[in-house]
């Protein structure tokens, strides 16, 4: 049983503009505590990250562009716990955009969420990211199989290709991560057990 901070994520070896796919919402999610929570997003680089998490608030959206970087600073980061709360095996398309003027936006289901400052600034393409991650301090926060499916990179003309077998990618990288099976990685798929 691993606590704290643990995921597995995968990074295109190239720089690209975007990246987007659909989210299989796993079945039976759990927490243990108001800290506690997993995450299954998408990123520029480093430099922005947007997704969807659970806790025991929820199911919420969110967009990162630095907040811990920064020091805390809210500008940097949103997050709303979903209207409608997607139920198992439902699908939420998300979407992140390099605007190269310094912001990232991040859709859901194909509106914009917000578009948001990038901590250090974002002026030119990034690899981008898969990730499924969690926070956990009480050795209860596990899912089922949670999927990326639709996987798709941004071009610099706008137009997407998808993310496969095609497309150079860097080795998985896990830390702390005995307590997740991983399916596959490209599109990524993993469970989470717990306890």
């Amino acid at each position: 049983m691993a606590t704290g901070e643990s995921f597995v994520k995968v990074y295109t070896t190239n720089n690209y503009y975007g990246i987007k796919c659909d989210v299989v919402i796993p079945a039976n999610p759990a927490v243990g505590g108001n800290s506690d929570y997993f995450d299954l997003f998408i990123g520029l680089g480093d430099k922005a990250e947007g997704g969807l998490s659970y806790s025991t608030a929820g199911w919420k959206k969110f967009l990162n562009t630095g907040y811990k970087a920064s020091g805390g600073n809210s500008n940097y980061w949103r997050s709303n716990v979903m209207t409608t709360q997607p139920n198992a095996g439902d699908r939420v398309s998300i979407e992140l955009i390099n605007n190269l003027d310094g912001t990232a936006t991040f859709k859901v289901n194909g509106t914009t969420y917000c578009t948001l400052p990038v901590y250090g600034g974002l002026s030119s393409p990034t690899k981008v990211k898969q990730v499924h991650g969690c926070e956990d301090y009480t050795g209860l926060v596990k899912h089922d199989q949670a999927s990326f499916s639709y996987l798709k990179i941004r071009q610099s003309n706008g137009s997407y290709i998808s993310w496969d077998g095609t497309i150079l990618t860097d080795n998985l990288i896990k830390v702390n991560a005995a307590d997740y099976y991983v399916y596959s990685v490209v599109p990524m798929s993993t469970r989470l057990n717990q306890g």
